[in-house]
């Protein structure tokens, strides 16, 4: 609230704003209303020189009392006023103390920047001097002596000295607070700053998506649009085509006279080709029948002459095994004939000597390591020699000679080794002994 007139504050007062507000402020007051950017004539607000600036501000102030009141708004927000949270009555009492803390230019312009009206209305009382007054006269009333004055006015200093204690913590609250507030409102504006530049990015790549999109969107169109003008093309040439037809169908409908009527050999010829196409049908059909009759009779013979080839080779391999059987039936009769006697000699050689296995490796049928060893245990063998390989699925003894060495035939069900068994035997009767003992290990073995 501001009661009174621009004109009514000293020269002293007003040199004391100038002086108290900086220069870049009351620019910023001209950039940010604009409706008081016109009074500078000549110059933007932020580049007018310093004379035009207060020259204006003078003016304005002498003109419009509302001009006073936004500038002093203005301040009020970078410079907050002391006494905007102390009571009117503290501030008179204590009117002195604060007037020698502060000067009485600044005294006023701070009360005067308050909200308060009240104590805004005190600076105007201030200024005239009213406070004076009223001292003046309570004085003259309260005091009866000099020495109750006296008394009063040591009390009233060390009440002083403690108003401007509480005023000085005042003020430095009161800045604590701002810069709390203006620290709060810095960290802010970073988080909110961070905050933006994160959805910047977010944006930018949506963007971005958004344009390889339409680009792609745009380059399908493009080549549907390149289709569809073929096709169009494509449709007016078939058209065009379709019209030439027309148009010579109708001059052959004007060559012929308009009762003309088709022969009647011709409509007879006609019949008599849909019956022959009907009976060539029939005989295509037929024909194919033959040809799928004689794959299969080909596939039967195929079969069959397998099946006669899988009878001979096992007729074969039957005669192959009567053989097999009557010699060895033969030999059984050998050996049956023989008189068995059990040799009166033993080999000397040691049971590792006596099995003699060829230099190069081979693949010899299974167990046949552990049969060799125990046949190498018999006392009447001397030695086991290899012969060759032979592919036959039965094990047997296949001679014993005069001097009683055995030919042995090993297999395991898939492959055999033909082998020569020396003996400590004179005649074949003691060889069909150790032929026995041969075959009491291995049972399969048929003599």
């Amino acid at each position: 609230m501001i009661p009174m007139d621009f004109h009514d504050i000293p020269e002293e007062y007003r040199q004391y704003l100038f002086e108290e507000i900086p220069l870049d402020t009351w620019k910023n007051l001209f950039q940010k209303e604009p409706r008081f950017q016109s009074r500078i004539k000549g110059f933007r607000p932020s580049k007018a020189p310093k004379k035009v600036v207060q020259n204006t501000v003078v003016k304005l102030l002498e003109e419009d009392l509302e001009f006073l009141k936004t500038a002093l708004d203005f301040w009020r927000e970078d410079h907050p006023s002391p006494f905007a949270l102390i009571h009117k009555e503290h501030i008179q009492k204590n009117f002195q103390a604060f007037e020698k803390k502060l000067g009485p230019q600044a005294l006023f312009w701070h009360l005067l920047s308050t909200e308060d009206p009240e104590i805004s209305e005190l600076a105007w009382k201030i200024l005239k001097g009213n406070m004076k007054k009223d001292g003046k006269q309570n004085k003259k009333k309260d005091s009866s002596s000099n020495k109750n004055k006296k008394k009063e006015a040591s009390k009233e200093i060390p009440e002083i000295r403690y108003t401007e204690k509480e005023l000085n913590k005042l003020i430095e609250d009161i800045l604590d607070r701002e810069k709390e507030k203006f620290k709060k409102s810095q960290e802010e504006w970073m988080e909110k700053e961070q905050l933006w530049q994160v959805q910047e990015k977010k944006l930018l790549l949506e963007c971005q998506k958004w344009r390889e999109k339409y680009e792609s969107l745009e380059k399908k169109w493009k080549k549907e649009k390149e289709k569809i003008k073929t096709l169009q093309k494509k449709i007016e040439e078939q058209e065009k085509k379709i019209h030439s037809l027309i148009k010579e169908k109708e001059k052959i409908q004007k060559e012929f006279p308009s009762d003309f009527q088709p022969c009647t050999l011709v409509l007879k010829l006609e019949s008599r080709l849909k019956s022959l196409n009907e009976k060539l049908e029939k005989m295509e059909e037929k024909e194919l029948a033959l040809l799928s009759l004689k794959a299969q009779q080909k596939e039967g013979k195929k079969s069959q002459a397998e099946y006669m080839q899988q009878i001979k080779e096992l007729t074969d391999a039957n005669v192959s095994l009567q053989k097999e059987l009557e010699e060895v039936k033969s030999q059984k009769d050998k050996v049956l004939v023989l008189e068995i006697k059990k040799p009166e000699n033993i080999s000397e050689r040691a049971e590792k000597e006596k099995v003699l296995w060829p230099k190069q490796a081979h693949h010899y049928p299974r167990r046949l390591e552990a049969f060799l060893d125990k046949v190498a245990k018999i006392p009447f063998v001397d030695t086991i020699q290899f012969k060759t390989f032979e592919n036959t699925s039965q094990s047997r003894i296949k001679e014993i000679d005069s001097s009683g060495d055995i030919v042995l035939l090993f297999s395991d069900g898939q492959k055999g080794v033909k082998m020569v068994v020396r003996t400590t035997a004179s005649n074949a009767g003691e060889g069909a002994y150790i032929a026995r003992e041969i075959q009491k290990i291995e049972p399969s073995i048929l003599l």
